[in-house]
């Protein structure tokens, strides 16, 4: 089955540390966490008085539990057959929502677009070419970051970021390779490390901007 740690250590290398940017609706995060999903995970709400300490100094244990069940098993990580097909639901989830990422996921299937990952949806999932999925999956995800700005233009400023995390998908998607359905871990070869070193600078550069 794919493994949940390889995605979740991928998605923490796309998310970064603690931000908080008022003009981002999901408010305060920290490895991607937003101020309310933590507060759903801690069970209580945080005072405004708290929250930047709180969240500043969230473990990392902590995210990589939400993660897991909040996410990978909301998209039925564990279910899907191609480790690849499986981390790009993922990352789509931890940053638009779990329902939005099945219904575009259910959208490339052609299938009903419920955003529930229900036993038809998985059929149709893991019986899909996962390379055409991988390439309809991000054209579509590129174009749900476009249709944001166009609706908000004060989401203009995060557009670049939004593209190149896309970008960047696309690359490990064309690098990593899922040895068979079980072996629960992800390899590369020589080629694919050189190009996941230079995504790895790219995003550092990009964190510095």
């Amino acid at each position: 089955m794919p493994s949940y740690v390889d995605a979740i250590e991928k998605v923490l290398k796309h998310e970064g540390g603690y931000v908080f940017d008022k003009n981002d609706r999901g408010g305060r995060t920290n490895m991607g966490i937003t101020q309310a999903v933590y507060e759903q995970f801690l069970g209580r709400k945080l005072s405004e008085a708290e929250a930047e300490q709180v969240m500043k100094n969230m473990p990392k244990g902590n995210a990589i539990q939400i993660y897991k069940s909040q996410y990978w098993d909301k998209i039925k990580g564990d279910q899907i057959k191609t480790y690849i097909v499986a981390f790009l639901i993922f990352d789509a989830a931890v940053n638009s929502g779990v329902t939005q990422a099945i219904k575009t996921a259910q959208r490339v299937l052609g299938i009903n677009p419920d955003g529930v990952a229900g036993p038809e949806y998985l059929k149709h999932l893991n019986n899909f070419d996962p390379q055409k999925f991988v390439d309809e999956y991000i054209k579509a995800r590129k174009s749900f970051y476009q249709a944001i700005v166009d609706k908000n233009p004060t989401q203009q400023k995060f557009l670049k970021g939004w593209l190149t995390r896309a970008s960047l998908n696309e690359a490990y998607a064309k690098v990593v390779k899922f040895v068979g359905t079980t072996a629960g871990k992800a390899t590369v070869g020589i080629g694919g490390l050189l190009l996941l070193t230079g995504v790895f600078f790219l995003l550092r550069s990009l964190r510095k901007k």
